[in-house]
């Protein structure tokens, strides 16, 4: 079959039934269908690597596509070209090459029923290749009738605007409510706001040999107040005021008990497999059913205010030879959302559910777990976790904002970690042991009240990075992001997250060029590396390069240019988040501040100017000019002393540039 190109765009179209009649011997289950494209240069494949999860894939030729497949990223000499495999109401499509042609595996978990014409595949080609990727999808989703799955028409939760601590590396199923209000009791000792809490697996009142659950509440053993009770006690005693719980799509991991108290409460609602297990019914009713009836419970008798979903791929591993993979993941995913939207407001962590035929059938839910979890006893087990999230991101974002994990606030890799979910767009939370957390690694993060330090959109592979497979290269992987208008005329704010990932242990380049992310090409910026605390000039001639240490991450702010900039507050992994633009005259030379937390600011001026400091009487205060390791360019790097929060600073540009500032309250 070859593609058919109208305005850089193409789908394909499969009639699973007259293909079918074309193969021998027939296939009941699949659907194979063989495309011939050229040979790109360059190669990125998004694929499923497990039963849950995706991760990227760099072969060298078509042949070396793997099976499963979902996003094919391919570079030829002048331009991209993106294929998105697309998940409808009844079947997969899953992406392969051999024999250097690409394949299309269309396959639905069971016998085929469809004997009609179904788009398969989308393509978009281009310069930008996130623009192309952007386009496949939105063919996608209006050819199966369903844009509203898109994560622009879809809102952030407000709770995980704040930071958390989760329950899960800290004491896994051994969880108990003593040993939780012992963590918190620590964390208020140390002055961490936390914001919200989640109780993950082992609080649940289930056969933990069988896995298997049997009711709604907790173990009494383990939480003798109940959930509600511990609820109650994280809310009124540390003044936290969100909890969340986590439960199985299934009930538990291998679905409900018979004859236990929930059994026979939901038992309408239940599915018995073949093997005897009980499971819940592949229909949206009865999906919601018992899910309403948990949720609901959970809500309105234990105070818990969202939930965490695992296990959401084995839907179709539950449902083989017995419902297809639209039918089985579409059916109970529309109830699962539809009480989550009903009881916790859409404020759900899906998890364990990376297989398209959940990620293309969840309508309203917004967060989404793209990796596998956080490993904190295996050595080096940030860099698959970098790569995963990163580059899974470029598929997962199209639907969703990504839950980059938990992660230990005191560890090894906790400084890569922090940059990380810095980078990400997503929830920050942590799940520190008891005694065990770090108050100034976790304040890089937050603001002082403990709402989260925030990128607008997913951070993704910087277009130099999408083809380069960073533990084996000798480059550094980049994931790039962005704070809207918090430039001085209301521009965006850039962040580039740098990490050395090399498994041979050795130090490797960094290169920052404006044509590693598309905003960035024609236009000048200024670099503020936080790591030297020195400012550089980037534009088309002037790229910025370092040298990164074994296992060493960075963070990266790039400004529109100015003869005078405010990076932010020193000490944050995203500076501009701390201060909040209150006037903009329209004029190059006056805008007003407000400094959202206690901080040094760091302020970054043309080199033949030196700003000063003034308070509202006049007196002015020089400001301390970073030490510079060797010629930087035309800007130099200062600090003030510390400021308080709420003070309002004046950042003036002329002849001769000044800072003032007024005390906590006053206005300008």
């Amino acid at each position: 079959m070859n593609l058919c190109w109208e305005q850089d765009s193409c789908t394909i179209f499969v009639n699973p039934g007259l293909e079918r009649e074309k193969v021998e011997p027939v296939n009941s289950e699949e659907v194979i269908v063989a495309l011939d494209i050229p040979e790109p240069s360059k190669i990125l494949c998004v694929y499923q690597h497990k039963e849950w999860w995706t991760r990227p894939s760099f072969p060298e030729s078509l042949s070396g596509i793997p099976r499963r497949t979902q996003l094919l990223l391919l570079k030829y000499d002048e331009y991209y070209t993106a294929f998105l495999a697309i998940t409808g109401e009844v079947s997969r499509t899953d992406l392969e090459g051999h024999d250097g042609r690409l394949y299309l595996r269309i396959s639905t978990n069971t016998a085929f029923t469809e004997d009609r014409e179904i788009p398969v595949m989308t393509g978009a080609r281009g310069l930008n290749p996130y623009e192309c990727i952007a386009r496949a999808a939105e063919t996608a989703v209006n050819l199966i009738g369903h844009p509203e799955i898109l994560r622009r028409c879809k809102r952030y939760p407000e709770i995980f605007k704040g930071f958390g601590w989760c329950s899960w590396n800290a004491f896994y199923q051994d969880v108990s409510e003593k040993q939780i209000l012992q963590k918190l009791e620590e964390l208020r000792r140390k002055q961490i706001p936390v914001r919200w809490v989640l109780i993950d697996d082992g609080w649940s009142e289930a056969d933990y040999r069988s896995k298997k659950l049997r009711g709604f509440d907790a173990d009494r053993k383990k939480f003798p107040n109940g959930l509600g009770g511990v609820v109650r006690a994280i809310k009124e005693k540390y003044g936290i005021p969100y909890v969340g719980v986590w439960h199985a799509t299934m009930g538990y991991w291998e679905g409900i008990e018979e004859h236990s108290e929930v059994f026979e409460e939901v038992c309408r609602d239940l599915r018995k497999l073949p093997d005897d297990r009980y499971v819940i019914e592949a229909g949206r009713e009865k999906a919601f059913d018992f899910y309403d009836a948990w949720h609901g419970y959970l809500r309105a008798d234990c105070g818990v205010d969202f939930v965490k979903v695992d296990g959401q791929s084995s839907i179709s591993v539950f449902y083989r030879n017995m419902k297809s993979y639209g039918e089985a993941s579409n059916e109970i995913q529309k109830g699962l959302n539809a009480s989550a939207a009903l009881h916790f407001d859409n404020t759900i962590i899906n998890c364990m559910g990376m297989a398209p035929e959940d990620v293309w059938h969840r309508e309203s839910s917004m967060i989404t777990r793209t990796s596998d979890d956080f490993v904190p006893d295996v050595k080096h087990g940030f860099r698959e976790h970098a790569i995963q999230n990163a580059y899974s991101s470029l598929w997962a974002r199209l639907f969703y904002t990504g839950d980059w994990d938990m992660f230990f606030s005191e560890h090894a890799e906790s400084r890569q970690n922090g940059i990380l979910r810095a980078i990400s767009g997503g929830p920050v939370y942590v799940s520190d042991k008891a005694g065990a957390s770090s108050r100034e690694e976790i304040m890089k993060l937050l603001h002082a009240d403990g709402s989260v330090l925030k990128c607008d959109d997913v951070g993704v592979p910087t277009e130099d990075c999408l083809f380069q497979d960073p533990v084996k290269g000798d480059k550094a992987l980049k994931i790039y992001n962005r704070i809207c208008g918090k430039g001085r005329r209301g521009e965006d704010i850039w962040y580039i997250a740098a990490f050395n990932i090399r498994t041979d242990e050795k130090e490797t380049g960094l290169t920052v060029s404006v044509t590693d992310i598309p905003e960035l090409k024609g236009k000048d910026w200024i670099l503020y590396d936080e790591s030297k605390q020195l400012a550089f000039s980037l534009s088309e001639k002037a790229p910025y390069s370092r040298v990164l240490q074994p296992n060493e991450a960075v963070m990266l702010e790039i400004l529109p240019t100015s003869d005078l900039s405010l990076a932010g507050v020193d000490g944050k992994y995203l500076m501009s988040g701390c201060v909040e633009q209150l006037d903009l005259s329209g004029e190059s030379t006056e805008s007003v501040y407000k400094v959202l937390d206690e901080g040094k600011i760091v302020i970054i001026s043309d080199r033949n100017k030196r700003p000063y400091v003034t308070d509202m009487s006049g007196r002015k205060q020089e400001l301390i000019e970073r030490k510079q390791e060797a010629e930087t360019g035309k800007f130099r790097v200062y600090t003030t002393d510390a400021v308080q929060a709420g003070t309002l600073i004046r950042v003036s540009v002329d002849s001769k540039v000044q800072c003032s500032y007024s005390g906590r309250g006053e206005s300008v």
